[in-house]
């Protein structure tokens, strides 16, 4: 039998401008690095022949493609 777990986590950045991306702090790398990991766990921590499946189905991290959001 399978369960399902929601979760929601927040990273809060700095907001920047894509002209000078060194004064702005990303928070979506972080993201990116948080669902690495997690498949890392997956793959080489859990028991192949156990029945496991972590998705990230949603990532939300800003409106425009020449900002640095703040929040993802």
């Amino acid at each position: 039998m399978a369960d399902m777990y929601n979760f929601k986590i927040m990273l809060f950045g700095k907001r920047g401008h894509t002209s000078a991306p060194q004064d702005g702090i990303d928070p979506k790398l972080c993201a990116v690095n948080i669902i690495q990991s997690v498949q890392t766990i997956q793959t080489r921590e859990i028991n192949h022949m156990d029945a496991t499946v972590i998705v990230f189905g949603k990532i939300n991290g800003g409106t425009s493609t020449n900002i640095i959001s703040d929040q993802a």
